[in-house]
C-alpha cells in the first residue's frame, strides 16, 4: 500500500487505530494537506479505503474524528470512501466529529444506514448532499459551511441536528425530506439560504439569526418560529424560479469541477427550463399586456437568445432537432424557389408540418403533455415521405436540395442557383450554419459547457 510522510500516516493511522492525537499535529495536518497536488490525493484515498476495510471488520463505528480530508475524489474507478461498484453507503456508525474538510466535499447518493455525526466539523470548501440519505439521526451541531452548500432530494429519516450551524455562503434546501424532528438554530448569515420545495414533519428555527432567507413552496407540518429573526422578503412565482435555477445552476458547476459533464449537461438543461418559467411568468393579463410584457426590455434580448437556443437543439442536449430545421429550411428554401406543382406540393406541405411543429412546441415542451409525442413523430414521418415521394416525380428536387442543405457548396454556386436572391441565399446559409453548430454541440453531451 502507498505510503507518505509521517504527518500523513498520522492523519490515517492515529485516529483509526485510537492513538493519541493532538490539535496542534491536525493543525500541521491542514497545512500539509492544503499542498497537496492529485498524486499525494490519490495515495491519501487508496490509503483511506484498504483501512476502512480493516475498520469494517473489527470495529462498530468508523472514527474519523479530528480527521483531515483533501479534496474528495471523483473518478470513473472510485468514489472517495468507496471502490469500483461498492454500494455507496455506510453500514456502521460514522464519527466526522471536529473533521476539517479541507476541498470540495461530495457525499452525493450516498447512503448513511447508521448514525451520523457531524459535531463541529468544518467545511472550507463546496459541500454536496445530492440524493442521499440518512436512515438514522444525523447531528450537524456546530458545523462550518465556508462555501456553498447544496442539499438536494436529501432524506433525513430520523432526528436531524443543524442548531448553532454557521453558513457563510448561499446554500439551498431544495425537495429535502425532513421525515421526523429537524432543528435549525442557525448562526448569522448574510449570504441567502433557500428551502425550497422541502417536506417536514416537524421543524424547528427557534432563536435562528439570517438575514436573508427564502421559503418557498414547503410543507410543514408543524413549524417553530420562537425567536426567530429572519429577513424573508415576499415570494413571488419570479423568486421562486430563481431560486430553483439557482439551484441548478450550482448542481451543474460541482458535476462540471467534476468532469461528470454527462450529469453537468443534464443538470444545465433543467437550469435553462427554470429559467423559462422566469423568463415567461404566469400571468392573468389580457393578451395586449402579455404581448407588450414580452417584448419590454430588459428581458427581450434574453428572451430571443433563450427561445433560439431552446429551438435550435433544447440547449444542446437534443441532437435531432438541428438536423430537423437543416432539412426543414432547406426543402421550404427549395420549394418557394421552384416554379412547378411538386415543389408547390412541397411548400403546402411544409406550412402544414409548421402547424404540427409549433403544436408539438406548445404542446409538449410547454405544457408537458407528453401524448403529443405522437403528433411530433407522424410529422416527422409525413414530412419524410413527401421528400421521398418528390423525388420519386421530380429527378432535381433532392440534387437542389444537396445544394441548400450544404452552406459551403451553395456559397460556391452563387452565381448560378442563387442568381437574383443572393440575399436570401445568405440568411439561409447562416441559419444553417448555426443549426450544424448546435448539431455539433448537442452530439458532445459528455463536453463541459
Amino acid at each position: 500500500m502507498p505510503i507518505l510522510n509521517p504527518s500523513f500516516n498520522a492523519n490515517i493511522k492515529n485516529r483509526l487505530y485510537g492513538e493519541s492525537f493532538s490539535q496542534a499535529s491536525k493543525q500541521q495536518i491542514i497545512e500539509e494537506v492544503e499542498t497537496w497536488k492529485s498524486l499525494e490525493v490519490t495515495i491519501f484515498w487508496e490509503n483511506l479505503r484498504e483501512v476502512k476495510k480493516i475498520i469494517y471488520q473489527n470495529k462498530e463505528m468508523i472514527d474519523f474524528s479530528y480527521f483531515v480530508f483533501p479534496n474528495f475524489e471523483l473518478s470513473q474507478k472510485t468514489c472517495n470512501f468507496w471502490e469500483e461498484h461498492e454500494d455507496l453507503s455506510f453500514n456502521k456508525k460514522v464519527n466526522f466529529s471536529q473533521c476539517h474538510f479541507v476541498g470540495d466535499v461530495d457525499f452525493s447518493n450516498v447512503s448513511f444506514k447508521e448514525d451520523v455525526d457531524f459535531y463541529k466539523a468544518d467545511f472550507n470548501a463546496t459541500v454536496n448532499f445530492l440524493k442521499s440519505t440518512f436512515e438514522k439521526e444525523v447531528n450537524f451541531f456546530g458545523t462550518q459551511f465556508r462555501d456553498e452548500s447544496n442539499f438536494y432530494h436529501t432524506v433525513f429519516q430520523e432526528k436531524t441536528n443543524f442548531n448553532e450551524v454557521t453558513f457563510h455562503k448561499k446554500t439551498v434546501f431544495h425537495q429535502v425530506n425532513f421525515i421526523k424532528r429537524a432543528f435549525f438554530s442557525l448562526v448569522s448569515s448574510k449570504y441567502r439560504i433557500t428551502f425550497f420545495d422541502c417536506f417536514a414533519k416537524k421543524i424547528s428555527f427557534k432563536y435562528s439569526r439570517i438575514e436573508n432567507a427564502y421559503f418557498v413552496n414547503n410543507h410543514f407540518e408543524y413549524l417553530n418560529l420562537h425567536g426567530v429573526a429572519i429577513e424573508t422578503p415576499f415570494l413571488s412565482d419570479n423568486i421562486i424560479d430563481e431560486a430553483e435555477r439557482e439551484t441548478f445552476a450550482y448542481i451543474k458547476h460541482f458535476y462540471n469541477k467534476g468532469d461528470d459533464y454527462i450529469s453537468a449537461n443534464y443538470y444545465y438543461a433543467r437550469e435553462m427550463s427554470a429559467y423559462q418559467k422566469q423568463l415567461f411568468p404566469k400571468s392573468n393579463a389580457s393578451f395586449l399586456k402579455k404581448t407588450y410584457d414580452w417584448f419590454k426590455k430588459p428581458n427581450l434580448s434574453d428572451k430571443l437568445v433563450f427561445g433560439f437556443s431552446k429551438l435550435a437543439s433544447n440547449f444542446g442536449q437534443n441532437i435531432f432537432l438541428p438536423l430537423y430545421w437543416i432539412l426543414f429550411s432547406a426543402a421550404l428554401f427549395v420549394g418557394l424557389k421552384g416554379e412547378n406543382s411538386q415543389n408547390f406540393i412541397l411548400f403546402s406541405t411544409t406550412l402544414f408540418l409548421i402547424f404540427f411543429f409549433l403544436d408539438y412546441l406548445f404542446g409538449t415542451i410547454f405544457k408537458k403533455q407528453k401524448s403529443k409525442d405522437l403528433i411530433w413523430l407522424l410529422a416527422q414521418a409525413t414530412f419524410s415521405l413527401v421528400t421521398v415521394g418528390l423525388y420519386l416525380h421530380h429527378g432535381t428536387f433532392i440534387a437542389d436540395l444537396a445544394k441548400v442543405i450544404n452552406p459551403v457548396q451553395m456559397f460556391k454556386g452563387t452565381s448560378t442557383y442563387c442568381q437574383g436572391i443572393e440575399l436570401s441565399c445568405l440568411l439561409l446559409r447562416v441559419f444553417i450554419a448555426t443549426m450544424v453548430y448546435h448539431f455539433i454541440i448537442a452530439s458532445q453531451q459528455g463536453v463541459k459547457r
